[in-house]
């Protein structure tokens, strides 16, 4: 049988704080990236504007469970 991984809140309020704070910026670079870079658009460009979306999307997503990935994984981190 698969076991699904349990998140359990691993981070305090600060973590969250700077996880939210972090994946709003990351969203905001990836829109201006999508308004101002030159058309057509190729493999790279889209690559340069999903990228930081999809982290920004993460780190929302972590922000809001109070789950931090690294930490789940048993890596240390100063927050």
């Amino acid at each position: 049988m698969v076991e699904f991984i349990q998140m359990i809140p691993n981070i305090d309020g600060r973590g969250r704080k700077v996880r939210a704070v972090c994946g709003a910026a990351l969203l905001v670079v990836s829109l201006w990236q999508a308004l101002t870079l030159s058309r057509p658009w190729g493999v790279g460009l889209w690559a340069a504007v999903l990228v930081p979306a999809l982290g920004g999307v993460f780190m929302l997503f972590e922000a809001r469970k109070g789950w931090c990935a690294i930490r789940a994984c048993r890596i240390k981190t100063p927050l």
